[in-house]
């Protein structure tokens, strides 16, 4: 990172090296799921993500909505689920009200993908 005249420019990893397939087992943890999902979607690793019936229960269909309105695919799995293709840059929108997690998600991944902005509705929880 440079930091100059009030600006921090981060010059990203060169990323030829990535892996193409990738597990997660997210086990009971929502924020990694949230958060990994997004990412790893921005750079095109089809991921399988595991979760235990708990995280399954909790609510993701707002982020794999935003997700696939944008290049990427998730789909549910007897095990948790699994993320393919490739997020593209654009607006993305997303509810707020439902966790603060598929906002933080987004915002560490559309960085990687390029020219993006988040419109966020509802009223957000964990706002603060």
């Amino acid at each position: 990172a440079v930091y100059e005249n009030g600006i921090i420019t981060v010059t990203p990893a060169n990323l030829s090296d990535l892996p193409k397939y990738a597990d997660i087992d997210c086990r009971s943890c929502a924020s990694t799921l949230r958060f990994f999902m997004p990412i790893v979607c921005a750079l095109g690793i089809e991921t399988n993500f595991y979760a235990d019936a708990s995280l399954r229960a909790r609510p993701i269909k707002p982020l794999a909505d935003v997700i696939s309105s944008h290049g990427g695919c998730v789909k549910t799995t007897d095990f948790g689920y699994t993320v393919s293709g490739k997020l593209q840059s654009g607006i993305y929108k997303v509810d707020g009200s439902k966790s603060s997690q598929f906002i933080t998600g987004l915002m560490f991944a559309t960085p990687i993908v390029g020219d993006s902005a988040l419109l966020i509705s509802g009223d957000a929880v964990s706002r603060p």
